[in-house]
């Protein structure tokens, strides 16, 4: 099966996170956008890494453009947050 990391981030630990996943997968990995639109369409799974800034997902706006490509993936998703553990309310909107 294929697959690939695809992230997007605003200070760096989002690619970090995602360059671990790819090396300990063995799959490649993408900036969101700097993948190819054939590549997407052939793969079986996708991990999807965001960060959250001021509350909104990083990659928000890939996610749209590209849903009808997704629509039929597995999709795995990770968020990167420095919201506090203890801020429950705020992480469970997430």
């Amino acid at each position: 099966m294929k697959s690939m990391i695809i992230y997007k981030g605003k200070y760096g630990a989002t690619k970090q996170y995602a360059e671990w996943i790819a090396d300990a997968l063995g799959q490649p990995c993408f900036y969101a956008g700097d993948e190819s639109s054939k590549d997407l369409e052939a793969i079986d799974w996708v991990i999807i890494g965001t960060s959250i800034y001021i509350s909104k997902l990083q990659i928000n706006k890939w996610v749209k453009k590209n849903l009808a490509t997704l629509k039929d993936k597995k999709i795995f998703l990770y968020l990167v947050a420095g919201t506090p553990s203890h801020e429950k309310t705020k992480l469970d909107g997430y």
